[in-house]
């Protein structure tokens, strides 16, 4: 490190420590992150030192799961996290609520209420059901998009400890091993936790919406093998307004209902990149192309590339992608790729590891950063089926309310950056 590079350092450092130092004081609204697989399971189970407090000491849980039991070879696994929340609602007073996303893999042709969920979703709402177990259990969608969602992508959740004290987690994983084992992941992912009241309502507001108005005409799950169960009445998309402190899709502007209209998700995301005056660093699973063969239509975006492109040709604009390697098949992000400059957009095939150096691994992250001083963080990819179709999640933090978040998540996407970078020529 050169010496201009520790000075920055070092001020860096100084401006996270002196936040955090007058968050505690003051007891202010908080904002803090976290990365992984690095940070482990510990900042969902229990929180963060500067804002304490997790699943294993809430008193309710509200959360949308889209993965909680993955493939493993020919097993699947369940993460920890599931009885964990298990414990939570057996306590006395304990509730946990789960709107578990039927076909998180399923392809087109998933319709849980005919051909059932699909395997990962089956055995864990088998699990949540287990005999003993109190947690309450409804499909996030019927698969057939009569709700305006296609698939139920969201991946936050809410607690309350009973005491007056309530978070919300904004999260970029699925609560699967190959996100949060801290030695066996392989996926570079993102969270936050904020006790921000207007988030934490934004979220009970929607979630509440996607659970349905009661539990007698709209019942829980209580046979995960009863197909009709997975089919459910729900109310959709909602209208939101232009303040609200969540980007949501596929929700819309109050100011603009009408169905053909651009949802909320995709004018605040477009909005932020096209903010950008002088950096972009995107990390995204996946990226919708604009044309090109082997990437089905219903992949591609009129929107999303062509804004990236007139950014990386601005004067003196610094663009970097990270992103995943495509799916068998398909050469959607290599199109991203070669529709870019040379190094501007890397295919992400290592994360960097928190003791130096790095391992094999993939970016599951949706991450923006613009300007240095503001990130989106959530469940969307930058895709057409992330705006438009489905139910994703996710919050833009600027460095004034929460310098420790751009600090932390900057740093860790240039550590990666750095890890997939090709050496320099000799």
């Amino acid at each position: 490190m050169n010496r201009k590079s520790k000075i920055l350092s070092t001020a860096l450092g100084m401006l996270l420590s002196l936040s955090l130092m007058v968050g505690k004081s003051k007891g202010q609204t908080q904002t803090v992150p976290f990365v992984e697989p690095d940070d482990g399971r510990v900042p969902l189970t229990d929180g963060l030192p500067s804002l304490p407090g997790g699943i294993n000491q809430a008193k309710s849980v509200d959360l949308y799961i889209f993965k909680i039991c993955e493939n493993v070879g020919l097993n699947i696994e369940c993460d920890p996290i599931l009885n964990s929340l298990i414990a939570v609602a057996n306590q006395p007073g304990g509730s946990v609520r789960v709107l578990l996303e039927p076909c998180p893999s399923g392809g087109a042709n998933c319709n849980p209420g005919v051909t059932g969920p699909v395997d990962v979703a089956m055995k864990a709402c088998n699990e949540f059901l287990a005999a003993g177990s109190k947690v309450l259990v409804k499909s996030a969608n019927p698969g057939d998009g009569t709700l305006g969602i296609l698939r139920a992508h969201a991946k936050s959740f809410l607690i309350d400890d009973g005491l007056g004290n309530k978070k919300a987690f904004i999260l970029t994983p699925n609560l699967v091993p190959s996100s949060l084992d801290r030695t066996t992941g392989t996926r570079r992912d993102y969270g936050i936790i904020t006790n921000d009241i207007g988030v934490i309502n934004s979220l009970s507001d929607v979630f509440t919406r996607d659970w349905g108005p009661d539990d007698t005409t709209n019942p829980p799950i209580t046979n995960c093998s009863d197909l009709t169960q997975w089919s459910r009445p729900g109310q959709g998309a909602r209208l939101m307004g232009i303040d609200d402190p969540l980007i949501i899709s596929p929700d819309r502007l109050v100011e603009n209902p009408d169905a053909t209209f651009r949802t909320f998700a995709r004018e605040r995301i477009l909005g932020l990149i096209q903010s950008a005056t002088t950096s972009l660093k995107i990390q995204m699973e996946t990226i919708s192309p604009d044309s090109g063969p082997l990437c089905g239509a219903s992949d591609r975006d009129t929107d999303i590339l062509p804004l990236l492109r007139e950014k990386a040709n601005q004067a003196g604009f610094n663009l970097q992608i990270l992103i995943g390697p495509d799916a068998a098949g398909q050469q959607c992000n290599q199109l991203v790729v070669n529709a870019l400059k040379p190094g501007q957009a890397l295919v992400q095939n290592k994360i960097s590891a928190p003791g130096g150096g790095s391992k094999p691994g993939k970016p599951h992250a949706k991450l923006i950063v613009v300007d240095g001083q503001q990130v989106y963080i959530g469940s969307h990819n930058l895709t057409k089926k992330s705006m438009d179709e489905r139910r994703e999640i996710g919050r833009i933090v600027n460095s004034i309310d929460s310098p420790e978040t751009v600090i932390t998540l900057q740093g860790k996407f240039d550590e990666d950056w750095a890890a997939n970078s090709p050496p320099p020529a000799p």
